[in-house]
């Protein structure tokens, strides 16, 4: 909110959420102030910019910014409208649609879920990189004490991971398996893909390698400098996970959210199983807690206070499942570091808390009771 000079606007702290629906063209926008009542005059609703609408209530001034911009010189229709005590709903429908991402070069996995930039990827990394000869010039290091555990000068060739389950999508798609002599990776069709010499492979959440400057303990592979765990070593291949290192690149530092981890697997498993309920679980200190998600929709775009999610996922959780009565017979259980767990957790918490009153919860009856869920948004970035 801001104030407008020069024409007697006040503007007044107020929460929206904004969040587009494609397939009808449209964008759908809660805003909540405590100006709202169900009498209220709205006097105009006009564009601000390509990204950003206004909305004049009485004498205050409301932006709303869009989480996708409007195609240049697009026409909208406003539909919907509905005034209540301190909210205030409403749809845009565009004429000729929304700015969309070129996805014509995005497979079919990856356009469902991200913007076809995945964090550390190699297009990701070539992009925020300085090029040095032939080669990209950076390297990932320790998060606790940025100790160097691998330079890119010592490796031949990054390649990114074709899909996090493409063993099981070979069961559908060859009745002959590739020969592995013809490939660039090292493959075994048990589920695991291993680069060859000093080659690395870098998944959603983890870079693949035969050797680094960490040391081997236990199957677990820890920096050398300060023993902070950094992986795990799978049939001597060391998979370092992304969030317990930093991105160092031309004296700049780019770390991975721990978050990603979690947002990760829960897209592998909706696309490898169309599995949408889950019990996330981890241990600390003994203690074992557990969180239950549901992955409503995915490809979300959206926008509230000052986040804008682009291609990410609408999640409806419980923070105590089994306290509440939620059938979990038939859910999958993701165990993850706790790490993980209080960044993902606390994020969507946190997100959760900006959004409209009405559109923070909704509740569900189950058998003899009724649940109540809270609703939220996390990116993929």
């Amino acid at each position: 909110m801001r104030k407008i000079k020069n024409h007697n606007l006040l503007s007044v702290l107020a929460m929206y959420l904004a969040e587009e629906f494609s397939n009808l063209n449209s964008i759908s926008i809660s805003i909540e102030n405590d100006q709202i009542t169900p009498s209220c005059a709205i006097k105009s609703i006009r564009t601000k910019s390509r990204g950003s609408i206004q909305v004049l209530i009485n004498e205050y001034m409301e932006d709303v910014t869009l989480p996708i911009d409007l195609k240049e010189g697009n026409e909208i229709r406003i539909k919907n409208l509905s005034r209540g005590q301190n909210s205030l709903t409403f749809s845009i429908h565009t004429i000729n649609g929304t700015q969309k991402v070129d996805e014509s070069t995005m497979s079919f996995m990856d356009g469902i879920y991200n913007s076809g930039t995945q964090r550390w990827s190699c297009k990701d990394l070539q992009q925020k990189t300085p090029k040095r000869g032939n080669k990209n010039d950076f390297k990932f290091c320790c998060i606790k004490c940025l100790s160097p555990i691998v330079d890119s000068s010592n490796i031949s060739m990054f390649y990114d991971m074709p899909s996090e389950f493409w063993s099981e999508m070979m069961e559908f798609w060859h009745c002959h398996k590739p020969d592995i002599h013809k490939n660039e990776f090292s493959k075994n069709y048990n589920g695991n893909l291993k680069p060859k010499g000093n080659d690395a492979i870098i998944g959603s959440y983890y870079v693949l390698v035969n050797s680094s400057t960490g040391n081997v303990k236990d199957g677990q592979v820890v920096c050398g400098q300060c023993n902070h765990v950094l992986g795990s070593l799978m049939e001597n291949t060391q998979r370092l996970l992304k969030w317990n290192l930093k991105l160092s690149a031309d004296e700049k530092v780019d770390t991975y959210p721990p978050s990603l981890h979690l947002y990760n697997l829960l897209m592998n498993e909706v696309n490898l199983s169309a599995t949408r309920k889950f019990i996330v679980s981890s241990k600390h200190n003994d203690e074992i807690r557990n969180f239950y998600v549901w992955v409503m929709n995915i490809g979300i775009n959206a926008s509230f206070g000052n986040t804008i999610i682009n291609r990410g996922i609408k999640v409806a959780y419980n923070s105590d499942p089994f306290a509440s009565g939620i059938d979990v017979q038939n859910v999958e259980t993701i165990d993850v570091p706790p790490e993980v767990y209080d960044d993902f957790l606390t994020k969507i918490t946190n997100n959760n808390s900006v959004l409209p009153s009405k559109n923070r919860y909704t509740i569900l009856s189950s058998k003899d009771s009724e649940i109540k869920y809270y609703i939220s948004y996390i990116g993929c970035s």
